[in-house]
């Protein structure tokens, strides 16, 4: 199944606190994607909108500074994507669990949130994980191929990083 997506502007940082309907955009360009690049397109605007919230909301300084550079990565993918002429993530595209996780996230503070933002980073990441490797080995372009060649071993890296701190935290 394909679905038309709408480019929005690059880094525009997610609107916080409400999930915004749609990014703030620049010129606009329709594009298609497949299923594969539409889960991880909305893996990667969790990703950054939960890591953006996290950065003002973590309470454990490791979580605050896995958020700062969570953020970072997904900004600069960004960046590549645009560059690549790539579709990038927006946040309508997140699927309705993972709009659901980042409303109840946002609902959350200290501990809890702290708790609640590593296990959705690591389902997140598992996720993405997942999809990066099929689009490894299957890409609908060159460009797409080789993010997804970089995206497979920093998401791995990712999910070490939060057991880490997870297991600092006593999870």
């Amino acid at each position: 199944m394909i679905r038309r997506v709408a480019l929005g502007a690059l880094a525009a940082p997610f609107v916080l606190p409400a999930i915004p309907a749609q990014a703030q955009t620049g010129a606009v360009q329709m594009v298609q994607v497949n299923p594969t690049q539409a889960a991880a397109l909305g893996g990667m605007a969790f990703a950054l909108y939960t890591a953006q919230l996290a950065e003002q909301r973590g309470e454990n300084s490791a979580v605050r500074l896995f958020a700062q550079l969570e953020r970072e990565e997904q900004q600069a993918f960004t960046l590549a994507r645009q560059q690549g002429g790539l579709p990038i993530a927006t946040p309508e595209m997140m699927d309705a669990e993972k709009r659901t996780m980042a409303a109840q996230l946002y609902a959350l503070s200290g501990a809890q949130f702290d708790r609640m933002f590593l296990q959705g980073q690591m389902l997140g990441h598992q996720e993405l994980l997942t999809l990066h490797q099929r689009i490894a080995q299957s890409p609908t372009s060159t460009q797409e191929q080789m993010l997804a060649t970089v995206a497979v071993p920093a998401i791995r890296t990712h999910m070490t990083v939060i057991e880490g701190i997870q297991r600092s935290m006593g999870g």
